[in-house]
């Protein structure tokens, strides 16, 4: 795990996964789920978390057809399973600058996550903190989403060649 995740975690004292986007899924190429065994990383629906959400809002390549994703399973009670209610999800993801995943793909379980973003604000990887809503209560969602993004800015610069990078100055 790069050290800025490490140190992520340590200061959260949460989960953290770093994922990239493959067809309907989001695949943690590392971070707290990755499974060390095999190498291989855990692969999740897009529609039932917040890595998936982050990478479906900011899609660099407008892959978002969200029909395109087939029926949305539910995970449980809480997931989105209506294409009409993703889309408009996603508005309220991009307009917040992250993803909230509050029980969607697992009961107690509660994920923030935000865009590793490259020079056309198009999302090269997401970055999610994953904890218990008890750990990450509504008043420190803030708190974890800004500890989430000054490692996102890091990993911009330590992941996205020179040339592809956000200039310092745009947020």
């Amino acid at each position: 795990m790069p050290p800025e995740l490490s140190e992520l975690a340590r200061i959260t004292s949460a989960t953290v996964d770093l994922a990239v986007r493959h067809d309907r899924h989001a695949v943690i190429l590392s971070g707290g789920s990755l499974n060390l065994d095999s190498g291989i990383g855990l692969r999740r629906p897009l529609h039932s978390t917040a890595l998936g959400k982050v990478l479906l809002a900011w899609d660099p390549e407008g892959r978002a057809d969200l029909e395109a994703l087939g029926p949305l399973r539910a995970l449980t009670g809480r997931t989105i399973v209506d294409h009409g209610e993703l889309r408009a999800e996603l508005d309220r993801v991009r307009e917040a600058g992250y993803a909230l995943n509050d029980g969607e793909s697992g009961d107690g379980i509660r994920t923030v996550a935000v865009p590793v973003l490259d020079r056309q604000s198009h999302v090269r990887y997401a970055l999610a903190v994953r904890s218990t809503p008890l750990v990450m209560s509504d008043a420190r969602i803030d708190w974890f989403v800004t500890h989430a993004r000054a490692c996102a800015r890091a990993l911009e610069v330590l992941l996205i060649p020179p040339a592809e990078r956000r200039l310092r100055w745009m947020s």
